[in-house]
C-alpha cells in the first residue's frame, strides 16, 4: 500500500531531523508501507491508497486531493482549545 506523508514545510530536510516527523515516516514503513513524502500541493500525489498529513492548519491541501480521489485521510498534530496565551483557536483569525 502506498500513503502520502505531508507537512508543510519550509525546508524538505525537517522531515528528517525532526523527531516527531522521522518517527511517523518511519514506523508507516515499518508497517510496510511505500511512503511518498510531501511538503507543497504540486508534491501531493493522487496515486496513493490514504494520506497521512501533519497539522490541522495546512490539511486542506491534501484533504482537497484525498476528496478527488476518494482516498481517506488521516490528520494528526496539536491543537491548543483553550491558551491562557491567547495564540489559541479562539483567537485565530477567520482565513
Amino acid at each position: 500500500m502506498r500513503v502520502c506523508f505531508f507537512a508543510k514545510v519550509k525546508e524538505r530536510e525537517l522531515i528528517d531531523r525532526m523527531e516527531f516527523y522521522k518517527q511517523d515516516v518511519d514506523i508507516l514503513h515499518d508497517l510496510g508501507f511505500d511512503v511518498v513524502i510531501s511538503t507543497n500541493w504540486r508534491e501531493i500525489p493522487t496515486n496513493v491508497d490514504f494520506y497521512f498529513i501533519w497539522w490541522w492548519t495546512w490539511a486542506f491541501l491534501p484533504i482537497t486531493k484525498s476528496a478527488i480521489t476518494r482516498q481517506p485521510c488521516l490528520v494528526t498534530g496539536i491543537f491548543d482549545f483553550r491558551s491562557p496565551t491567547g495564540d489559541d483557536f479562539f483567537h485565530r483569525p477567520l482565513w
